[in-house]
């Protein structure tokens, strides 16, 4: 099965605990976390990463740090 949760460990969780709840699942694997990458980048793409950054805790900009609600 594939879910999508949005933004965020808790909406991960979340998420995850929905569709598991109803069934038996040997493993879950967390992927998606290139969610903030530019338009274009569509559903199921590989992208290759050369840095990290925790965009549900907030994101380190030119202008200084923003949180999740700041960001929109």
């Amino acid at each position: 099965d594939l879910v999508l949760s949005g933004v965020g460990k808790a909406a991960a969780a979340g998420a995850a605990g929905a569709a598991l709840g109803g069934g038996r699942y040997g493993a879950v694997v967390n992927l998606g976390v290139a969610g903030s990458l530019r338009e274009g980048v569509g559903l199921g793409a590989v992208v290759v990463a050369s840095r990290s950054e925790l965009a549900d805790e907030g994101i380190e900009t030119e202008a200084g740090f923003s949180d999740l609600a700041q960001m929109g």
